[in-house]
């Protein structure tokens, strides 16, 4: 899964070849691997992030309609308004910031079903 596109992982996705759980597990481990080395990420929503995995294999395997994204895990840079988590830009003045709404950009992936 690591060198497929977010087109190939949706389409296996929507195939039933991988799950959207198992992609996400996928993800969550390279975080574990790697994020002492590199250091990207200022923070993670695993448990949400595989319900909504969850959620969207089971309306896949319910032959319902979802999103083009549907499935996919993506990384939201912490500079973008989310309401889940603090939005901090990386920023110690704004550690305790929680938006009252989601930028655009986020409420797109949300309903192209994105795993955020």
């Amino acid at each position: 899964m690591d060198n497929l596109s977010a087109k190939q992982l949706r389409d296996k996705i929507a195939a039933g070849q991988v799950s959207s759980v198992e992609a996400t597990e996928a993800i969550f481990k390279n975080i574990k691997e790697r994020e002492s080395v590199i250091g990207a990420y200022i923070s993670t929503f695993r448990d949400s992030a595989l319900e909504k995995a969850a959620d969207v294999d089971n309306r896949i395997a319910a032959g319902q309609e979802v999103g083009q994204l549907a499935g996919v895990p993506v990384a939201v840079k912490d500079n973008m308004c989310t309401t889940f988590g603090a939005t901090t830009c990386a920023s110690k003045i704004l550690e305790n910031f929680h938006a009252p709404y989601n930028a655009t950009a986020v409420e797109k992936l949300l309903s192209a079903d994105a795993v955020i």
